[in-house]
């Protein structure tokens, strides 16, 4: 039992790999043209990751209505990061989203694996990877991505998780008391 669960982690961490390297060359053979193969929204982030290249900080020397508080965008600094690191030009910026959204359809691909058969984690990967999310909005699907990856990583499914869910499921649809009822018999449940 224990040699073919080493098995299957090891076809899923290859198909993981194989699927990150499919999903850049796809995203990233594109482009190309007068804009670098970057839609026009995406100048709007760049600029202010060149600004903060610059020693600007969001919301003190610029603003942003997308930050609504955060400070400071890690978005940004890792466009900033990139430029400084790799060539101040937009291939710089092409490799770091490209390999962000590739990335992200790995991890939830690791992650959908652990949830169900690994053929079907691995359509709704591509399905999602395919769906080409925009360059700029890499930090999006990669945080999710890895949220779902540590969810799973941190409670990983068991013979009991189907009647967990079952509990939780019904809970949403229940008056408020109904959650403390469900909450102790999750505290009750012996650990697995």
């Amino acid at each position: 039992m224990i040699g073919a669960h080493a098995s299957r982690r090891r076809l899923v961490g290859g198909l993981a790999v194989l699927l990150f390297a499919w999903l850049w060359l796809f995203r990233f053979a594109p482009l190309g043209g007068s804009f670098g193969g970057f839609d026009n929204d995406h100048f709007l982030h760049f600029s202010y990751a060149k600004q903060v290249e610059a020693g600007a900080q969001p919301l003190r020397d610029f603003l942003d209505a997308g930050l609504q508080g955060a400070r400071p965008s890690l978005t940004y600094e890792l466009s900033a990061w990139a430029q400084r690191l790799l060539g101040d030009n937009l291939q710089s910026e092409a490799l770091l989203t490209v390999t962000g959204v590739a990335l992200a359809a790995a991890a939830t691909f690791v992650a959908g694996a652990s949830l169900a058969a690994w053929p079907w984690a691995l359509a709704m990967a591509l399905l999602a990877g395919l769906a080409s999310p925009k360059l700029y909005s890499y930090p999006k699907v990669l945080v999710l991505s890895v949220i779902a990856l540590l969810i799973v990583g941190y409670a990983p499914p068991s013979r009991s998780s189907s009647g967990t869910t079952t509990r939780c499921t019904a809970a949403s649809a229940s008056p408020s008391s109904s959650w403390r009822r469900i909450g102790a018999s999750l505290r009750s449940r012996p650990a697995t």
